[in-house]
């Protein structure tokens, strides 16, 4: 038996499996037992290896059209495919648990993301799952990107005086309405009296 054959025999004849290569094969003592994701992730490379392919073939297609910006809407949704095709053969394989469903996801996502993860993937050897890649370097991009200018506030000093600049506009243009409104009653007054005056004058023609 080889260390390939080991990995690829079911999880739990792993150990007993391994010491017994390793009374021939010392060096094999120092191989450790696969976590449940990444068993079934080897086991995926293995049995479904034109899949597995498939998806890190898509996400170098993603990763190259995110570089050129253009269009990747193409790209998304065959790595989407490929990858939804896997964690159902990983459903069938006996992953149904979120934190094993998780742990497959986020290998298959690094194969995706990464060609030095690919091949290790392909190798069918992995002893523990491998994270998705983050956003941090997006997020750093992000942070260092000119941000748009933000409107200055006034200091504190400034905005009272104009708020009591306003408020004296405010008082001045309501006194002039009001002066208005006299000035016109006034105005209806002395037309009345005018008329009243004619009036007389005329009855004592």
């Amino acid at each position: 038996m080889t260390a390939d054959e080991l990995y690829a025999l079911p999880l739990e004849e792993f150990t007993v499996a391994r010491n017994a290569l390793a009374k021939e094969q010392p060096e094999v003592k120092e191989l450790k037992k696969p976590s449940r994701a990444a068993w079934t992730v080897n086991q995926l490379a293995r049995e479904r290896r034109g899949d597995v392919k498939a998806l890190v073939e898509a996400g170098r297609k993603l990763r190259k059209a995110q570089a050129a910006g253009t269009d990747m809407a193409a790209a998304t949704e065959a790595e989407r495919k490929a990858l939804d095709t896997l964690l159902e053969a990983a459903r069938e394989r006996g992953a149904t648990t979120d934190a094993i469903l998780g742990g497959v996801r986020s290998t298959l996502q690094a194969a995706a993301a990464d060609d030095e993860a690919a091949e290790r993937v392909l190798e069918g050897r992995l002893e523990k799952e491998l994270e998705a890649p983050g956003f941090g370097p997006l997020l750093a991009a992000a942070a260092a990107a000119p941000q748009p200018a933000k409107r200055k506030q006034a200091p504190r000093r400034d905005r009272a005086r104009e708020e009591a600049e306003r408020k004296r506009a405010r008082e001045a243009q309501a006194a002039l309405r009001e002066a208005e409104r006299t000035e016109a009653a006034a105005r209806r007054e002395w037309e009345k009296a005018k008329a009243a005056l004619e009036r007389a004058r005329a009855a004592a023609g």
